[in-house]
């Protein structure tokens, strides 16, 4: 089976007919549970995954609008779709504005307000991924809807349905990597697991509902879906690609900020040891350098507290340390400065009595315990960051590595079918130039006048024995008039006025005075006058049909007819000549298509399914005969085989 009967065997299948039917009910259907789910607090069915972004109510109702549409452009009210596809489309570009703007319309909790948030910027508000792809959906449901159908709209709804599904793939690529810029645009409202999974269905039944619509108008866009998906993969890839790499350049600098944060830390540390080495030294030596060495830490002390509180103020944790140190620094001042006092009072006993209740390490330990946890927590702080740093470069690669072979595998399926495609042209070609010569054979050698026209009437083939009948060059007529140029205007008059009335329509005395005949009746046969080019006018006996292309299309007339004027024919005579020229009329308009000639042989194949020769097909079809002789390039050819069965014969 070629593969293309099994393409269109699969097409054909119920279940793939059905399955943008299916889609947009399933759709549909999810979203009015989304919607439930908000007001029964069904947790589960929001989020899928616990700790992630919730569908939210309008990204729901949005489902609930395009499944409707894509379910209703199965049906007999499919003029409705595009309604609901534009509401949708309005949703999610005010969605996007408020994005762009910076400013609330009051379109995120306008229908319902959410009573949690987990990676949303805004309180119910869509991403601008799931934005964008309402936008692309609700588009396409709008142009297959629309009353006014132009070539190529098919195509550029399956190119839309096509950029959704890559995003949806991308996106779904990106929560099993752990990837947050393949379903979240930096610091925007992440996109849900369960939003990622609808739009792939809906992304799905759109792309193979415009490739059904396309089959029924004869249209093939097939080949521009894997250029189109490779493209959007690279974009998606380039655009994830940049966010990574812009939170990889924010993580270093957030690296370095925790490093310097853990630096200042650990000489804050020493310098509170430099405070208690020098007191202790000037209270148990009587060193007065040591005095001055503890007043100078001193003063260096709210210096480095004050940087910091500076570097920690976007760390609420880390502030709340920072107050009890200031609070712990501040008792060991107070103890330095009494001790310090004693020892000029008492001298060294008084001290070393002091010393003995053990307050000296109470809140000296104390001070440098909450730095050292504080140190402690920036290191926790940087080590996590240095681990999501490499995490995303991690990811980043495989990612890129991911879309790469995808688009790279894309572009050979799209060179393939642009190759194939090719391929089966020149094939439709060979038939069609050979189908031209036998057709031209058969018009040249007939002995009545051919004509065909296209659906103006304009003529298209007008053949040797027209030419000699009326007087007129097929350079003077292909292209240029319609029959009407040789045709008696009484006449045409007449049958303009009998149909009119006998079909209760006006039909004007012009070319649409033979067209109608022939468009209500099939087959136009009769006797008319008939005008050459030097005015003389002669009977003819006049046969006229509809043509049509492969696929049953409108393309125009075809007519034959033959001079009776020499002398009137007979009625079993009449009967005969009107039943030969219906049979010319039939192997001509066979002629005319596409004829089923065997690549090998050339054998042909006629409409009751048998097999002949060529030149018994032209035989039967016209009176030309042939005369049979080797050209000088196959002579050359089979000479060996030529000298073999005749060896006296010179070559």
């Amino acid at each position: 089976m070629s593969e293309q009967s099994f393409v269109k065997r699969f097409a054909d299948t119920p279940h793939f007919g059905n399955f943008p039917r299916y889609a947009g009910a399933a759709v549909a259907l999810f979203g009015l549970l989304v919607i439930a789910s908000w007001r029964a607090h069904w947790r589960f069915i929001l989020q899928m995954i616990p700790n992630t972004a919730p569908m939210q109510y309008n990204t729901a109702l949005c489902f609930i609008l395009s499944g409707a549409g894509l379910f209703l452009l199965t049906t007999s009210r499919a003029m409705l779709a595009p309604w609901l596809g534009g509401s949708a489309v309005a949703i999610t570009l005010l969605t996007l504005l408020e994005y762009l703007s910076g400013r609330d319309f009051s379109i995120d909790q306008l229908f319902f307000k959410p009573y949690f948030e987990t990676d949303t910027a805004y309180p119910g508000r869509m991403s601008p991924l799931a934005a964008v792809c309402f936008i692309l959906v609700g588009a396409g449901i709008m142009l297959v809807g629309a009353k006014k159908r132009w070539p190529h709209r098919l195509t550029v709804v399956g190119m839309l349905a096509c950029v959704t599904v890559v995003i949806a793939m991308v996106a779904l690529f990106g929560f099993a990597l752990g990837i947050e810029s393949a379903y979240g645009w930096g610091s925007y409202s992440r996109m849900a697991l369960n939003t990622t999974v609808e739009f792939l269905l809906l992304g799905t039944g759109m792309l193979l509902l415009s490739w059904q619509s396309a089959r029924r108008e004869n249209f093939n866009f097939l080949r521009w879906l894997p250029v189109t998906g490779a493209v959007t993969l690279m974009v998606m890839v380039v655009f994830v690609s940049a966010v990574n790499m812009a939170e990889l350049k924010n993580a270093t600098f957030w690296r370095q900020h925790t490093f310097q944060v853990i630096l200042n830390a650990h000489a804050f540390e020493d310098n509170l040891i430099d405070i208690q080495r020098g007191a202790r030294g000037y209270v148990t030596l009587g060193d007065t350098n040591a005095l001055a060495s503890y007043q100078a830490s001193s003063m260096l002390e709210p210096q480095q507290f004050k940087q910091l509180v500076e570097l920690t103020s976007d760390n609420p944790v880390q502030q709340r340390r920072l107050k009890d140190l200031a609070a712990a620094m501040n008792d060991v001042f107070d103890y330095d400065q009494r001790v310090i006092a004693l020892y000029k009072r008492q001298g060294l006993a008084a001290v070393t009595r002091s010393d003995a209740s053990g307050e000296n390490r109470r809140v000296f330990g104390n001070a440098r315990d909450i730095v050292k946890s504080f140190s402690l927590e920036e290191q926790r702080l940087l080590d996590v960051r240095d681990a999501t740093e490499q995490a995303d470069s991690h990811n980043a690669e495989r990612l890129l590595i991911f879309g790469s072979v995808l688009a790279a595998l894309l572009l050979v399926i799209a060179n393939y079918m642009a190759s194939r495609e090719l391929r089966q042209r020149h094939r439709a070609e060979a038939k069609l130039n050979q189908a031209l010569l036998l057709q031209n054979s058969i018009l040249s050698s007939a002995d009545y006048g051919i004509i065909s026209t296209d659906p103006k009437g304009v003529v298209q083939t007008f053949n040797p024995a027209a030419e000699q009948l009326l007087g007129y060059s097929a350079r003077e007529i292909v292209g240029k008039t319609t029959p009407l140029l040789w045709r008696d205007a009484s006449e045409i008059a007449e049958r303009a006025d009998r149909l009119s009335k006998r079909l209760g329509i006006v039909v004007r005395p012009t070319f649409e005075a033979i067209a109608t005949k022939v468009q209500f009746d099939q087959i136009d046969e009769g006797e008319w006058t008939f005008i050459r080019k030097d005015g003389s006018r002669f009977t003819s006996l006049l046969v006229v049909t509809a043509l049509s292309n492969e696929t049953g299309g409108f393309t125009g007339f075809l007519g034959i007819f033959r001079d009776i004027s020499k002398g009137r024919q007979q009625a079993i005579e009449r009967e005969k000549l009107i039943a030969e020229l219906q049979q010319a009329l039939a192997d001509v308009k066979t002629l005319s298509g596409m004829i089923p000639i065997c690549g090998w042989c050339k054998s042909v194949r006629n409409d009751k399914g048998y097999w002949s020769s060529v030149e018994q097909y032209v035989r039967t079809h016209t009176g030309a005969t042939f005369s049979h002789g080797m050209c000088p390039a196959c002579a050359e050819k089979f000479k060996t085989d030529i000298l073999k069965s005749n060896p006296a014969q010179p070559v």
